[in-house]
């Protein structure tokens, strides 16, 4: 057949498409693009799950290496503080409920038995004694991951071990508490 029959090959006159036939090279040019358009799409979602809490939070201003050393041993010191609490309460909590009984005053020598002291008996009855009983432990387990986090320390499994940990804490305090169904 000669150049111009219609037939949708090379150098035939009428549109790919009309015969229900395409080139092949416009169809490997439309898969190639296809497939170009689908990286970028993958590429987006990435970039938008790479963008995490922090960096949502923060989105206006940049964290720098000192900053961000210097909020993760805060949280680091908070969450030894707690964890000391919680522990030290779950050992001496007669002592420190009576303490509390009595009404603790900044200025006065009290008997406390909780080694992290009057803030710590504090802390202690809160966490262990009003809200999450033996589950409290998971505050300061949570505290420390995130605490190693923030001064990218990258520890196993991050996301699903803070959710785990919150689910069971969550869910054992109120199993225990007495005011599950």
């Amino acid at each position: 057949m000669p150049n111009g029959s219609g037939n949708g090959l090379p150098g035939s006159d009428t549109a790919p498409g009309a015969t229900g036939r395409q080139h092949p090279r416009t169809f490997l040019l439309s898969l190639s693009e296809q497939q170009k358009s689908r990286t970028m799409a993958k590429q987006e979602k990435t970039k938008a799950k790479s963008t995490g809490t922090a960096a949502r939070l923060f989105a206006g201003r940049k964290i720098g290496e000192t900053e961000r050393w210097i909020y993760g041993f805060l949280l680091l010191f908070v969450s030894l503080f707690f964890l000391l609490a919680v522990v030290s309460y779950y050992f001496t909590w007669s002592e420190d409920q009576a303490a509390l009984r009595e009404g603790l005053s900044w200025s006065a020598v009290d008997n406390v038995a909780n080694h992290a002291g009057k803030l710590g008996a504090i802390t202690g009855s809160a966490l262990v004694g009003k809200w999450f009983g033996v589950f409290a432990i998971g505050i300061p387990v949570v505290l420390l991951i995130l605490s190693l986090r923030i001064m990218r320390v990258r520890p196993l499994f991050l996301n699903r071990s803070v959710r785990t940990t919150l689910i069971v804490m969550i869910l054992g305090s109120h199993a225990t508490s007495g005011t599950a169904p």
